[in-house]
């Protein structure tokens, strides 16, 4: 009887009890405090969509919204295919102090889409 109780104890254990626990991943924990230490002392940025050759590029600066509309694009980029209001290509600029996740959070905020 102790041992089927044991049994079945052991059983319940090893199909519900351990289900839901994530394993530590040493390499993601460092590059998410890596993007969270860069976002807070990342400049802040200006929000602005340029629609350019039937893509929208988000950028995060006027003088990158000026390069686009020159046909000078961001060196470093994020692309969303079919993201956008109407369907379309949405890139998203990208650099060392991960503006791209700030950008996108606000590119969610305005259309109503999730881009990540």
């Amino acid at each position: 009887m102790k041992r089927q109780a044991l049994a079945m104890g052991l059983l319940l254990v090893a199909t519900v009890g351990c289900e839901g626990m994530g394993q530590y991943d040493g390499k993601v924990a460092a590059e998410n405090n890596k993007r969270m230490t860069a976002r807070q002392s990342a400049p802040s940025i200006t929000y602005t969509e340029v629609p350019h050759d039937g893509r929208l590029y988000v950028v995060s600066t006027t003088k990158a919204a000026d390069d686009i509309k020159k046909g000078i694009h961001p060196a470093t980029t994020i692309t969303k295919i079919g993201k956008g209001p109407k369907r379309e290509t949405v890139i998203f600029e990208a650099n060392k102090e991960y503006v791209e996740y700030a950008l996108m959070e606000e590119f969610s905020k305005r259309h109503g889409a999730k881009v990540k």
